[in-house]
């Protein structure tokens, strides 16, 4: 009997354990933290104490109408310099100029250091460093918020896939490799994206965090055959809340992505039980379990965020329900965007709260920028950056439009049946008109008006 006595207590002493290893897992190491200034492990404890779970120094985007509201998404896999995280001065530069940025999963990826010698022994050229995706954004909220502390900073994190198939160290561009199977056979390429912390904890406690399908297997996102995280179980909701909370005790960063927060298809309308029961092999009472438990955890982690956070989902539909941020995946020249845009202001009125909303355009021709102004409420912005790096460039996307005066807008956008266009005034003078029926339209900056060719 004393055998399995102490057998309990070794177990609840490993257990333990891990738990303290994960509660490392998402904070910046002790070198990063001494290279950016991140505040010290002590002081991110004090934001994690029980009763006291949310974020008291996120900081909520300054939105103003004074230029063009605009903000930034996107990631630099080849950050460079001594520690190999540096920002280029150039990228740093530019992205200053925004409000709100949003890192990508990939930040930092592929960093390159100035001060390590490479794998044969050269020290006089760069060399490949790991760092975990977690560090990576912390060292880039950091420099960010050294050069603009008004700056607001998210990081892209995944509701729903868990990334296990990075290789290290990165294979040549010339070369093709198998994914790293270690922890999923079954990963896809899209299951590769960065270097996740968590991930072999995850999988190394499949029963406690893992999705399981009607066959007892861990179920399979089928667009990357990425695991899920079990949302049917609050240990596991408050496990994702943490790691985001973790982040965001650094000090530097606001907010947190939910990638995947409507699935695959980025449309809140398929979050349903037939079609979670469907694509992921679920019984019916593990389907809807997980529905109801996958939005209760981003309810919970809005919440935790507190007054100055913002946890950012994917699709309009989402704006005010359990998320008070979107990033959606295009902005078209269209009626659907200004009516979209308008309504989510309605909604924002209605709820008396601060919602944003970033319409995200990987071309901000003048006939988008149109349409969005007409329809753009407080909180809102046109998003630029590239989804998958940025072979053009971060500077390439700050454009003469984003600093020409704008001003308050005078009234909403007017919609004349008869000329079938819709036209508004901001303060500046400044004036916009579109048209639906062609998806036409101009921005006519005080006296120097340009069209689309």
């Amino acid at each position: 009997m004393s055998l399995l006595v102490f057998a309990f207590f070794v177990a609840l002493v490993l257990h333990q354990l891990l738990v303290l290893a994960v509660d490392r897992d998402v904070r910046p190491s002790r070198s990063l933290r001494q290279k950016f200034g991140v505040k010290s492990k002590d002081s991110q404890q004090k934001s994690r104490t029980q009763g006291q779970r949310h974020c008291t120094t996120c900081q909520f985007p300054k939105h103003s109408w004074d230029t063009f509201p605009v903000s930034f998404h996107s990631g630099r896999p080849n950050t460079y310099g001594p520690t190999g995280l540096e920002w280029l001065p150039e990228d740093l530069e530019a992205l200053s100029r925004y409000p709100l940025i949003t890192l990508e999963k990939w930040h930092g990826s592929q960093a390159f250091s100035t001060n390590v010698c490479n794998q044969t022994g050269n020290c006089n050229a760069p060399s490949n460093i790991f760092y975990w995706e977690q560090d990576a954004w912390v060292s880039a909220a950091t420099q960010l918020k050294a050069k603009n502390p008004n700056i607001s900073v998210a990081v892209w994190m995944d509701t729903m896939l868990i990334y296990t198939g990075w290789t290290w160290p990165p294979p040549p561009s010339d070369r093709t490799v198998d994914f790293n199977r270690t922890l999923n056979p079954d990963i896809k390429a899209p299951c590769t994206t960065g270097y996740f912390r968590p991930a072999e904890f995850l999988e190394s406690n499949p029963d406690e965090y893992l999705l399981m399908n009607s066959s007892g297997m861990p179920a399979l996102e089928p667009w990357s055959y990425c695991h899920i995280y079990d949302h049917t179980k609050a240990r596991v909701r408050e496990y994702w809340r943490d790691m985001c909370l973790n982040l965001t005790a650094s000090g530097v960063i606001d907010g947190c992505g939910a990638d995947f927060s409507s699935l695959e298809r980025n449309r809140w309308g398929t979050h349903t039980t037939d079609y979670i029961r469907t694509n992921y092999g679920l019984d019916e009472v593990t389907a809807q379990a997980w529905n109801e438990g996958h939005r209760q955890m981003m309810v919970e982690t809005t919440e935790a965020l507190g007054e100055g956070g913002f946890l950012i989902g994917k699709d309009s539909f989402e704006l005010g329900d359990h998320v008070n941020a979107v990033l959606q995946e295009g902005c078209p020249a269209s009626n659907t965007t200004i009516n979209m845009l308008r309504n989510l202001t309605a909604t924002a009125e209605r709820l008396g709260k601060r919602l944003i909303y970033q319409c995200h355009t990987n071309i901000p021709t003048e006939s988008v920028q149109a349409a969005f102004l007409c329809g753009a409420g407080k909180d809102h912005y046109m998003t630029v950056g590239g989804w998958k790096g940025d072979k053009a460039g971060f500077p390439s996307h700050w454009i003469p439009e984003f600093e020409k005066p704008l001003g308050e807008p005078m009234f909403d956008c007017i919609y004349d049946r008869d000329s079938s266009m819709w036209s508004r005034l901001f303060q500046s003078g400044t004036h916009i008109w579109f048209n639906p029926t062609n998806n036409a339209g101009g921005v006519i900056w005080n006296t120097n008006t340009v069209h689309d060719s």
